[in-house]
Parts: C-alpha cells; sequence; structure tokens
C-alpha cells in the first residue's frame, strides 16, 4: 500500500492563527484493507477527501476497482471513482463512467456500464486474478478484464455506429383500387388460372398502423368498392334457367379487416388481411354460381407492395370473398378480383419511449455525451448526493423529446451504419457451418451387372436427399453459452449481486450483435457455488435491432450455460407426412415422483399435401411419462401422429 502524498497549498489551505502560523493537518490514514494504489495521493483539506490520482487501483472486499480517479470521504466511507472505471467480481468484469460506492454498507452504483460475464473458469479472487490471466487478450471483450498482474489502462469501447434508420415512419395510408373480377377459385387465383370476368371493381381504402415490431406491423383497415359488371353468363344454382346469361348490375362493396405485414426488403412487403365483406345488393354471379350465398362474407387480402418513393407505393392484391369453410350461412365459395393500387402513406409515429438509452462508458469515443442528460427521479438525486458526485454538480433535468425528422434519407443513413460495420475489427474467423446439406446432380453411364441398380442409385443420387433422412428430430438451437456481454445506463451493486432497470445480454461475438436479451427489472443474485441467479419482470429477445420476441423471464446464467430451446424440428416421412416442427413443454411434476413430458406437434408437410381438409390429421404429438415406484423407475411413451378420429383408431 502506498502513503498518502503530501497535496500542494492550495489543497492544503487552511484558516491562519494569530500566531500567523498555519495550524497542523491531520492526514487520514488510508485502511489497510483497501490497498490503494495510484500514481498520487493527497487529501484536499478544503473538502475533507482523500484524493487518489493516475492508474488508481483499490480492493472493495473481494472485488477490485481501477480508475483514472478515486476520492473518499472523511473516514473512508464513501467513494467516488471516475474515468475509465474498471470493476472485477469474480469472474465478472465491469466498465463504467462513475463509481459511487458506500464502503460501510457493501453497495453502490455504477453509470453508463459495459461487462463480460465469463462462464468459462471458476470465479477468482483479485489476488488469483494476479497470479495468471484467464481470458486470452485477442478477443474483444478481454481488453475490459482486469485478471492482469499490472493494472490495464486500456477500456473495451463499442464502436460508435448510427442508430437503425425507420424506413417507414408512416402509420396513415390510403389507396386507390382498380381491379376486375376472375371465374377463378380462390386457390388457382394464385397461379393465375381462369378467365376475366366483365366486373369492374373501383375503389378507396384507409390504413392505419395500430402495433409494429421491426419488420412486422398490424394494421386496421377499411375499403369502399363499386361492381360494375356487364351482362355476363350466369351458373346453374338459383334461377329458372340454368346457365342463363346475367343481366348488367352495379353494387357497392364495404370491407373492414385487420392485417398484418412483412417488410421483407425496405422498399417490398407482403400483407395478409382478414375481416369482413357486405356487399349492398347480393352477387348474381355469386347467386348463381354458388349453391349458398350471402351480401355478408368473410373477406381475405392477400397483398404485396412496392415502394417507390418514401411516400407512394404500387399495390398487387387478391380480393376475396368467402363463407370461411361454411361459418357464414353454409357459404363455401365466393368470389375474387385482382386489384392494383397506388398508395400514399404519411404521418409520423410518436417518439418511442420503450427505447433504453446505453451510452459507452467514460473513456470512449461518445460524440453525444456532451448533450446526454439522464432524468432521475427524486430519490435517486439523494442518494447520488449522498454516495457523493465528486465535488461537480449533477444534472438530473430530462431532454425535451423531439420529433423532428432526420435530415438526412433512411438510404443514406443505413450506408453510413454499413460503412461503420465494415470498418469494425470483429477479431472472429474461421467460422465453419453447422448441420448443413448439398443437393446435387450427377451423370453418367449405368454399371451393367447384376444388383446393379442399388450401386446406381447410391452413385448417380435419388430424387430425396440423403441429407434430410439424417435430420430426424432435431432442436433448432443447441450448444453452450461461455460467454455473456452487458450493458446498461446504469447498475446497482449490492453485497449478494446487482440489479438494474434496464440491460442488454448478448452472447453473439459479432459488433453490433445481430441478437441480444432486452431485459427490464434485472436481479442478479450470486449463488454459493459462484453461478448467477438472473431475473428478470420482462425480457425481449431483439433480432437485428429490428425484431422483438417475448422469451423466458427467470434466467440461471452458470458455467457452460447450455441453451434453453424447446423448438424441435424434425423429418417422418413414415407416420408424419414428412417436415413437422414442434414445440417441448416445460415438465409436469405430478406428485413427488412422477413426471411427464409432452411435445405438441405441428405437421407442416401434411398440412399442404393434403390441403388442409381434415384438421385433426395435421397435429401430433409425443408424450412421454416418468415415474419411479419403489426401487424400480418406469417409463410410458406415446407417439400419436394424428388425431383424426380415422386415423386415430
Amino acid at each position: 500500500m502506498s502513503n498518502p502524498a503530501a497535496a500542494d497549498e492550495s489543497l492544503m489551505g487552511s484558516p491562519v492563527n494569530e500566531a500567523g502560523e498555519s495550524p497542523e493537518v491531520e492526514t487520514p490514514l488510508v485502511p489497510e484493507q483497501l490497498k490503494l494504489k495510484a500514481d498520487r495521493q493527497f487529501y484536499d483539506s478544503k473538502r475533507n477527501i482523500t484524493i487518489a490520482e493516475g492508474n488508481v487501483t483499490a480492493r472493495l472486499g473481494e472485488a477490485q476497482i481501477q480508475a483514472d480517479r478515486i476520492e473518499f470521504d472523511t473516514g473512508f466511507r464513501t467513494l467516488f471513482a471516475r474515468g475509465s472505471v474498471r470493476l472485477q467480481r469474480g469472474n465478472q468484469f465491469f466498465q463504467a463512467s462513475v463509481l459511487r460506492y458506500n464502503l460501510v454498507q457493501n453497495d453502490g452504483e455504477l453509470d453508463d456500464v459495459y461487462g463480460v460475464i465469463d462462464l468459462e473458469g471458476t470465479p477468482t479472487t483479485p489476488q488469483e486474478a494476479a497470479k495468471k490471466p484467464k481470458v486470452d487478450p485477442s478477443s474483444t471483450e478481454q481488453t475490459s478484464q482486469l485478471s492482469h498482474a499490472e493494472p490495464d489502462s486500456s477500456m473495451a469501447c463499442t464502436p460508435f455506429l448510427p442508430p437503425v434508420p425507420d424506413w417507414h415512419p408512416q402509420p396513415w395510408a390510403v389507396t386507390a383500387w382498380g381491379g376486375q373480377m376472375i371465374d377463378a377459385a380462390f386457390g388457382d387465383t394464385f397461379l393465375f388460372n381462369g378467365r376475366m370476368r366483365p366486373e369492374a371493381v373501383m375503389g378507396v381504402g384507409l390504413q392505419k398502423r395500430i402495433a409494429r415490431a421491426g419488420p412486422i406491423a398490424l394494421e386496421l383497415e377499411a375499403d369502399l368498392f363499386s361492381h360494375v359488371a356487364k351482362q355476363q353468363r350466369g351458373g346453374e344454382y338459383n334461377q329458372d334457367t340454368p346457365y342463363a346469361d346475367l343481366p348488367a348490375q352495379s353494387f357497392g362493396e364495404g370491407v373492414l379487416g385487420i392485417g398484418a405485414r412483412l417488410w421483407v426488403q425496405p422498399w417490398l412487403s407482403f400483407s395478409l388481411m382478414e375481416g369482413v365483406s357486405y356487399n349492398t345488393d347480393q352477387s348474381l354471379y355469386e347467386k348463381t354460381f354458388r349453391k349458398n350465398y350471402s351480401q355478408l362474407l368473410n373477406y381475405l387480402g392477400f397483398e404485396l407492395e412496392a415502394a417507390v418513393s418514401k411516400d407512394l407505393s404500387l399495390v398487387g392484391r387478391i380480393h376475396h370473398r368467402s363463407g370461411a369453410f361454411g361459418t357464414y350461412g353454409g357459404v363455401t365459395e365466393g368470389s375474387n378480383a385482382y386489384l392494383l393500387g397506388l398508395r400514399y402513406r404519411w404521418g409520423r409515429d410518436l417518439p418511442s419511449f420503450d427505447v433504453a438509452v446505453m451510452p459507452p462508458p467514460d473513456g470512449c469515443p461518445d460524440p453525444d455525451r456532451d448533450q446526454r442528460i439522464n432524468p432521475t427521479s427524486l430519490s435517486e438525486r439523494l442518494e447520488s448526493i449522498s454516495l457523493g458526485d465528486g465535488g461537480e454538480p449533477q444534472q438530473h433535468v430530462p431532454l425535451p423529446k423531439s420529433t423532428k425528422a432526420a435530415e438526412i434519407t433512411p438510404a443514406e443513413q443505413q450506408a453510413l451504419r454499413t460503412a461503420a460495420i465494415q470498418t469494425i475489427d470483429q477479431r472472429v474467423s474461421d467460422i465453419d457451418l453447422t448441420g448443413s446439406f448439398s443437393i446435387e446432380r450427377r451423370s453418367g453411364v449405368p454399371i451393367r451387372r447384376l444388383n446393379s441398380s442399388v450401386q446406381d442409385e447410391n452413385r448417380f443420387g435419388v430424387v430425396k436427399v440423403p441429407q434430410l433422412k439424417r435430420l430426424g428430430s432435431t432442436k433448432l438451437l443447441n450448444g453452450t453459452i461461455s460467454r455473456w456481454r452487458i450493458q446498461a445506463n446504469r447498475i446497482r451493486i449490492t453485497a449478494k449481486g446487482w440489479q438494474s432497470d434496464r440491460m442488454g445480454f448478448s452472447n453473439d461475438p459479432f459488433t453490433p450483435s445481430q441478437s441480444r436479451i432486452d431485459a427490464e427489472g434485472v436481479i442478479a443474485r450470486e449463488q454459493p457455488n459462484g453461478d448467477l441467479l438472473i431475473s428478470a419482470r420482462r425480457n425481449r429477445l431483439i433480432i437485428d435491432e429490428r425484431l422483438p420476441i417475448p422469451v423466458t423471464r427467470r434466467q440461471l446464467i452458470e458455467k457452460e450455460e447450455e441453451i434453453e430451446n424447446r423448438w424441435v424440428l424434425g423429418i417422418d416421412n413414415d407416420d408424419r407426412g414428412g417436415l413437422f416442427v414442434g414445440r417441448a413443454i416445460p415438465p409436469i411434476t405430478i406428485g413427488n415422483s412422477t413426471e411427464l413430458a409432452l411435445e405438441p406437434q405441428v405437421l407442416v408437410q401434411r398440412a399442404f399435401s393434403d390441403g388442409g381438409e381434415n384438421l385433426g390429421d395435421i397435429f401430433g404429438l409425443e408424450a412421454k411419462l416418468t415415474s419411479r415406484v419403489g426401487g424400480y423407475r418406469l417409463n410410458s411413451e406415446a407417439d400419436i401422429s394424428s388425431f383424426d378420429g380415422d386415423s386415430f383408431l
């Protein structure tokens, strides 16, 4: 431990007594357990604080801290560290801008946190960490880890990247429609089979986006159409003379529904709309070509939209009216049309209050640091004062929300982001694909000898892909996680763990992360064996900074943590008709010694090949019942490949 150095006169200044002599200032001794080391140490008598500057290291119980500057109050009850703050607790490594810590209660706060939870080795104490490095220093996160014998002044900084552009900020849209009816059945409209009927459709539609999750959006839609039909040939039903010509007819149609839209490219999207359709008069075509008919029917719209500018787009839609398998008065089929439209989008969504700002720690590039002010509550301000603010006034007033549009286009912003990502040294190489298969075509001269057909089949290949036969029933995700990267605006350190209002987790080695977990209300508790039990009020998986997916609330992070995945992809040509998807439900405990595991399945290939005519035939189930009776273990399994009554029995 280094003894405090003498301070200069400005810091050590004190009132002069009547004799004109300066009273002697008693410099407090640094507690031995802190093991404080620094380039400079001195005592500020005006503020009654001990200051250590330059490559500062100290012990906080079982943790070790490094910083550019640390200030201790009188009695060494609290400390304030700032400038390239690095804190190690076992195999947990944190970087931050500042640390406010109460040495009596063993708790504090870290601001602008970026760190790593390393699960590869056993938890280490600062003394053990100083003996040898725990991690290969070539990895991206390793510059933040304090496992070297000498203090490491480097910081692992997240690169500054332009934000992901908002390609479609407009929530409102109006569409002018025009099209023509076709005599094809619903399925044939996708293949462009059938003949166009002499019935024109004109209309206008209004859309309002009500929810959005990355490239997926939910929309409400209302449409008004006008049908103008010329004389045409009729059908065999509901008229005195079958197939008699139908007179000219005009009527209106109103549609109300909800749709889901998927943007596969910034300029291209697909949409599926479900709702109801009401004709002001009975369509003579539907009346004579359908045994049952109704003015009110179910509506389906399949749509393709291509943007030609930021506000205008061209739209193509299949316009379908039907009875939804007899739901509407026994009607099974209605009518179909092809529609073309010109769509205009306008408006702008209000700023999302769900976006968390997680700035890089002090010591890393941050162009917006001076403009950023963190809003805090009154209790947080009082805690900030009690823990110490480093003698500098803190700004706690939030910035006003601004709805001003970006000055550059989304395409320009995406180009800047792409260029910035390409300059990042990912430090990741030699990536191999696992579980892949190849499709190839071979040709040659067959071997002309006995039993050569089997050899020819093996040599030249068959229609089915051999690799798919080996796929069987496979989990979509598997493997282990050995290191988590974390980032948070603020973390509260306690004696038994830490907690944060909002935190990001990722095990993606690439920067920026292609997938991360956005957690709210995070509480981490250290277990006696060194594991971390982390729970959160809400967890979401963020894919490519666009698509949020809710995930499990509770997560146990332990050594070489295995990825928990319950989705199963399989191929069973014998009983399930080919490709199927399953979901393993968490085991159900019955009593003290019995457990039931269920895996419901959707038989995807059978549903497409059979047309979905029998609903029970496209579902399956695997069940396993395990029980212990005395010293015996009893297993019972059920494999159900259909819930159709005839097939099931």
